[in-house]
């Protein structure tokens, strides 16, 4: 009986989704916002994985013409972070930090003048299921893979795009950071797989490229990536530095000698703020090696549900803020909001999600090299993101031995001081795949979540992505 009804669930929720998906779905007022919103929202569940899953969607229209916008997704990483957060306190249309609290505890939605929603449909999706508002079917096991994300997301594109089927013509792009430099293009892949969207390109921010390689592997070469950016920002002393080179080499092992110079290094860096090594907030003060043992352990993550979101482990202790640049509190004040009874009513969500995670790719290089031959991809680093350092990125970018159309040099992007102003940005390498560029960026002053550090960069850069012209 309780399959028939779980079935008899998942064939109205696609009938809903064929026919009324946009009426169902509409999200009229937002608590926390006293005026009409600036353009259409709409926020519900569509079924993934043969009604195994169902993943919440916030979909905020472009305020400028968005029958020809493109469709933009945005994911966050983890594995087990809601894209909420990239909404809230990245790149949304409504952001939430300490400017949104009042002396009595009220929370007012602040407008975000570099929203990505300025210019484009952004599709913000908490996922793979489990994560955040999104759950799993009644007695159905809600374990996820890097494999089943990828279909499962395809899955949800097609229940999307059927329901807004007024966007499928449009350019469509998937864009998110850190862990979604995992999903994404295992994303990409069954996407290419189905041949069935206008799928134009991938832009992935301080992203991960699997499980046993680079920064995100937490192995050897992790140190060794740690050893340069550390040393290019000055946080230990020269001398240091050729007394780690001796003892480590190539750190294709792990030595008593190699360890003991680690951890004077680590000693020397005291605490910080991984996400961002010039935050001055302090929530989130720890060593890397701190964090690197958390994460070394890890194959397989689990989320308990016991928020009304789920965020990446290193920012459980709810960082945020930065040197001068940006209000603390955005994680915080986000899960203040997001737990209230009226806002959840107002978006249409009644579940908290429950979930098991199996770290299962490895090494997506080559998988990177194959899609970056057939779509235009953009991997950017924020320059002073320790989590996953630029340093590393532009190491595997270059490596995977594509021809250089256009040397590293400066880039430049209005400020958000000085509106008419143009200041150097950060850097870019621009590499010939073919019919497509593929491209590495940095953005300086930025830490783990670019668009929360640096806004006006941020969107510079991804109006220029969209639109395929030089950085």
């Amino acid at each position: 009986m309780r399959f028939v009804l779980a079935t008899a669930l998942v064939l109205a929720l696609v009938a809903a989704t064929c026919n009324a998906a946009i009426t169902k779905d509409q999200v009229t007022s937002l608590p926390g916002w006293d005026k009409a919103l600036p353009s259409k929202h709409y926020s519900g569940y569509l079924p993934v994985g043969n009604g195994k899953g169902f993943l919440h969607y916030w979909f905020i229209e472009s305020e400028k013409n968005p029958s020809t916008a493109p469709v933009v997704v945005w994911l966050n990483g983890g594995p087990g972070s809601s894209s909420l957060v990239g909404l809230l306190t990245e790149n949304g249309q409504f952001q939430t930090n300490d400017n949104s609290l009042d002396e009595h505890g009220n929370i007012t939605l602040l407008y975000n003048p570099y929203s990505w929603s300025t210019i484009a449909n952004m599709l913000y999706v908490e996922q793979p299921k489990g994560v955040g508002f999104s759950y799993c079917a009644e007695g159905v096991d809600c374990v996820n893979t890097d494999e089943s994300v990828g279909e499962e997301f395809a899955d949800f594109l097609d229940g999307f795009f059927n329901g807004f089927s007024e966007y499928k013509k449009n350019d469509f792009y998937i864009t998110g950071e850190s862990y979604a430099g995992i999903y994404i293009p295992e994303i990409l892949k069954a996407v290419d797989a189905r041949g069935n969207l206008n799928l134009k390109g991938a832009a992935i921010g301080d992203g991960c490229i699997g499980n046993e390689v680079s920064t995100c592997g937490f192995q050897n070469q992790a140190d060794r990536i740690a050893v340069e950016f550390y040393y290019g920002h000055g946080m230990y002393p020269q001398t240091l530095y050729p007394k780690i080179k001796d003892a480590c080499g190539n750190f294709t092992k792990e030595t008593q000698q190699c360890r003991a110079a680690l951890s004077e290094m680590n000693r020397k860096i005291g605490n910080f703020d991984i996400y961002n090594v010039y935050d001055q907030c302090g929530s989130d003060q720890v060593t890397v090696s701190d964090i690197y043992r958390q994460l070394r352990e890890a194959r397989e993550f689990t989320t308990t549900g016991s928020q009304a979101f789920a965020v990446h482990p290193q920012l459980q202790k709810g960082v945020a803020g930065a040197l001068n640049d940006y209000a603390c509190g955005a994680e915080k004040v986000m899960g203040m909001w997001l737990s209230k009874p009226d806002v959840q009513k107002a978006l249409h969500v009644d579940h908290q999600g429950r979930q098991q995670y199996r770290r299962t790719a490895a090494d997506l290089r080559p998988l990177y090299k194959t899609l970056a031959q057939k779509y235009r991809i953009l991997i950017y680093s924020g320059s002073v993101d320790a989590c996953v350092p630029y340093w590393g990125s532009e190491e595997w970018t270059r490596e995977l031995g594509f021809p250089e159309k256009e040397a590293w040099r400066p880039w430049t992007s209005p400020s958000s001081d000085e509106p008419n102003q143009e200041i150097q940005a950060g850097y870019v390498t621009t590499y010939n795949a073919g019919q497509h560029n593929f491209t590495f960026l940095t953005v300086s002053g930025a830490g783990h979540l670019v668009p929360q550090h640096k806004p006006a960069q941020a969107l510079t850069m991804f109006k220029r992505f969209l639109n395929n012209q030089p950085f």
